[in-house]
């Protein structure tokens, strides 16, 4: 189930508008007809290049969404 908070044309995203998943990953931004202005191509892992953890132990990590150029895709 996705969330959609913004505007339509022609039963689509059109506009300005949020999208958000379940898993709460979101795009917010310009929409045409149905999909972002932009879109993400390949999502990467930023940071550290090893992380080492004992069982149970918690971490946080940072990830980019960039274009099929290797630019960090707006929104």
């Amino acid at each position: 189930m996705c969330v959609w908070q913004g505007q339509w044309l022609n039963d689509m995203y059109n506009g300005e508008g949020k999208l958000t998943q379940v898993s709460s990953a979101s795009y917010e931004g310009l929409w045409i007809n149905g999909s972002p202005q932009y879109m993400a191509v390949k999502l990467v892992i930023t940071g550290d290049d090893e992380i080492r953890l004992a069982a149970g132990q918690s971490f946080t990590v940072s990830v980019e969404c960039q274009t099929d150029g290797g630019h960090l895709a707006p929104g």
